[in-house]
């Protein structure tokens, strides 16, 4: 399942931790002394982050005012370590890619090649877009097209449809800059890989960047991994294994680099953000692009392709990509014009991304700027949590079957049976176990108030003793839809479905609302367009189920 995991650090890697200017195009031979001890401590995080992974090597690119394109590349490209991570090494930047789109997106429009308020499906015209109300070029840049997440531009149960009207909601949406990748080969005659070439890498002199994820490159790139069992919940640490390799056209997250071009990727942005013109934009052109946001999640905005966050009181450009064997982020600090960007070889099943990493560099060479003293690095080590909200005793009322948790020296303990073992954090009130036959699913404290009265996981409510929480009854009709339901994709996987009190849970921890017959829209919120269809029933039982147009077969253990 694609959660988040358990905790088993590798050990036997060895890796040497360098810094090295850009080989491929000009740059200073060293860091200016007034940055080399911010450099030092950027450089012990990124092996920090390399060691907490357990990933055979990674590479950092900044940039600042005296410090054009510098890379720091830490360890070796597999875990075998024979070949060093170097300035020709490819990162796959995944979601990244869509600032470059939306980039070229303007310019068409600078050119009068399209509107930015046209209806997208006057431009294509053979997909099978929604009805009703327009879908706008600059909404699905925005992701307030209400178009899913990831359904496929030609969903296998249907026609593309939409969760709310467009431009009154924000959700991350890859089918929505697909469709403006299709888009923009049919206006360019081109595919988007050459286009990017054209449009952004020239220009911009990113001379070893790829816009397509292609086979006949493999070699050049530093090698992914991914959670071993994807069937656990996984924590950082967790075992590792090769991931599968996957052409990407897909201009919601096609492009690959050597680390340095990413650094002239951000002075270009910082460019046009400061009104000198940037990204083949004009002046005027590159400020607006920049300045461009609607609010999205948790008090952030966002804008063709970038996501304004706020660091204290500053504001910085941020985006983050997650691939089956890559992540990614960046942070720009537009005013200073520093910035940072980290690649990882771990994919998205493992819930990371470099954000952390990224955003000390931005801090650190801040502080070295302005001759302040450096930040400490955060940890990356589990905190310390206060037990006390959890501690007690358990019992699930369809069986009796109890659970214990007590406090330990560095957080809950779990106790069932023979079974023991931690709890590990993975977000407020939801925990994982390495204990047998415990780890499949996240325990998820249920409150009443300030008081946790419930765990819920997997198709069970363990109720508090001494707490008054009623456990709806199971619906065994509904039961008949649960089951373990796999996509033969290294972007799909492994998904479970469980009945609960009544209801049914992806993943056993977000809630399935029924909308019609044999059809569920995943998430509390009404406005969600992520839909689970349930078809080919034998039995009573579906064999097939299909989340947000893309097929899962049954296939129960």
């Amino acid at each position: 399942m694609l959660h988040v995991s358990r905790r088993h650090l590798l050990g036997g890697i060895t890796a040497a931790t360098t810094l090295h200017p850009s080989l491929t195009r000009a740059a200073t031979a060293a860091p200016p002394p007034a940055l080399a001890a911010a450099i030092a401590a950027i450089r012990a995080h990124a092996e920090a982050h390399r060691r907490y992974l357990g990933v055979p090597g990674l590479a950092v690119a900044l940039t600042a005012p005296g410090l054009p394109a510098y890379e720091i590349l830490v360890g070796s490209t597999d875990l075998s370590g024979r070949r060093p991570v170097d300035g020709r090494t490819l990162f796959q930047v995944g979601s990244i890619t869509k600032l470059m789109v939306g980039a070229v997106v303007h310019q068409l429009a600078s050119e009068g090649k399209l509107s930015l308020a046209s209806d997208a499906r006057s431009l294509l015209p053979g997909v099978p877009w929604p009805s009703g109300a327009p879908i706008t070029i600059q909404q699905l840049l925005d992701h307030t097209s209400g178009l899913p997440g990831n359904a496929p531009t030609f969903p296998g149960d249907g026609p593309l449809w939409r969760g709310s009207a467009p431009g009154s909601h924000w959700l991350y949406s890859n089918t929505g800059y697909g469709l403006i990748g299709s888009i923009i080969e049919r206006i360019e005659k081109a595919p988007m890989a050459s286009v990017l070439r054209r449009r952004i890498f020239a220009p911009l002199g990113m001379s070893g960047a790829r816009g397509a994820i292609l086979w006949a490159d493999r070699r050049d790139y530093i090698q992914g991994y991914q959670p071993l069992d994807l069937d656990q919940v996984y924590v950082p640490g967790d075992p590792l294994g090769p991931a599968p390799w996957v052409d990407v056209t897909f201009a919601a997250g096609s492009v690959a680099a050597p680390t340095a071009d990413m650094a002239l990727l951000m002075r270009s942005i910082a460019a046009a953000a400061n009104g000198r013109g940037g990204l083949g934009l004009s002046p005027a052109a590159g400020k607006a692009f920049v300045a461009h946001a609607v609010p999205s999640e948790e008090k952030r905005t966002y804008g063709n392709g970038l996501m304004h966050v706020a660091d204290g009181t500053r504001q910085l450009l941020h985006h983050t990509g997650g691939m089956p064997s890559f992540s990614s982020s960046f942070h720009l600090d537009v005013p200073s014009e520093i910035g940072a960007y980290a690649s990882v070889p771990i994919g998205y099943p493992a819930g990371y991304r470099p954000r952390l990493l990224t955003l000390y560099a931005v801090q650190a060479l801040r502080a070295a700027v302005t001759r302040t003293p450096v930040p400490k690095a955060p940890t990356l080590q589990r905190p310390t949590i206060d037990s006390t909200d959890f501690v007690g005793t358990y019992t699930f009322p369809g069986s009796g079957e109890t659970l214990r948790i007590t406090a330990g020296s560095r957080g809950p303990l779990f106790q069932s049976g023979q079974a023991r073992g931690e709890l590990i954090s993975l977000g407020k009130d939801m925990f994982a176990t390495q204990a047998p036959g415990w780890s499949r699913w996240a325990m998820t404290m249920v409150r009443k108030g300030d008081q946790v009265v419930a765990i819920e996981h997997g198709s069970r409510t363990f109720v508090r003793d001494g707490a008054v929480h009623p456990v709806a009854p199971s619906d065994p009709a509904l039961a008949r839809f649960a089951g373990r339901f796999v996509f033969d994709s290294p972007w799909g996987g492994t998904i479970e479905i469980v009945e609960r009190g009544g209801k049914l849970w992806l993943g056993g921890y977000d809630a399935m609302t029924r909308i019609g017959d044999n059809l569920y829209r995943l998430g509390e919120q009404s406005w969600s367009p992520e839909r689970i269809r349930f078809t080919h029933f034998a039995e009573g039982r579906p064999a097939t189920i299909y989340v947000s147009g893309e097929r899962y077969d049954r296939r129960d253990i």
